[in-house]
């Protein structure tokens, strides 16, 4: 995890393919003192992955908020 909320390489936790051209990436960053989960679209790029504005970035201890509404999700 990285401290100035920057994101890198490890502080990624794992990408799913979205479509052809796009992924979506799960990443733990640390800005200003505070634990955050970003969750962000990625596009290949020349140095691995290129990031676009879409996404969202949320204080970490909300994921038991975010998983709640997530099990009431049926396919």
């Amino acid at each position: 995890m990285t401290k100035d909320g920057a994101i890198t390489e490890e502080s990624v936790i794992g990408r799913f393919q979205k479509s052809m051209n796009a992924s979506v990436q799960v990443s733990l960053v640390n800005w200003q003192g505070a634990d955050f989960v970003d969750i962000r679209e990625v596009i290949p790029g020349d140095q691995g992955f290129t990031f676009t504005k879409k996404g969202v970035r949320f204080k970490a201890d909300l994921v038991g908020e975010l998983r709640k509404l997530l099990e009431q999700v049926s396919m």
